[in-house]
């Protein structure tokens, strides 16, 4: 049961939710649960830390092909400059692939 509320629910107190455990289970029982525990954590940091990575290549790939487009075409303008922040990932790529093949910046950015 104890193994299925960890699951289930959020502990935002990790520590008292720890000293809980200390002071109500079974040495034996105590030791299943931080384990059961120590999966879930390392798996919300796994998600969480992929997360990260993902936000941070989309903000690198905004970056380079911020500057890719303006060594191509000169200063960008600001709709252009809206239209990289808000774009996603796979957007952002198809954009970086067309900066070799078309003339000018709109068509970069033709659908």
């Amino acid at each position: 049961m104890i193994k299925y509320l960890i699951e289930k629910s959020e502990i935002p107190n990790r520590d008292a939710f720890y000293q809980w455990v200390q002071s109500h289970l079974s040495p034996k029982l105590e030791t299943r649960t931080m384990a059961t525990l120590a999966e879930q954590w390392k798996a919300e940091g796994r998600v969480e830390g992929y997360q990260n990575a993902v936000q941070e290549g989309v903000h690198y790939e905004r970056v380079l092909l911020n500057r890719l487009l303006t060594r191509r075409f000169g200063r960008l303008s600001q709709e252009i400059l809206y239209k990289l922040e808000q774009a996603d990932a796979e957007t952002l790529l198809k954009w970086g692939e067309k900066i070799l093949d078309t003339k000018t910046i709109e068509d970069v950015f033709e659908q």
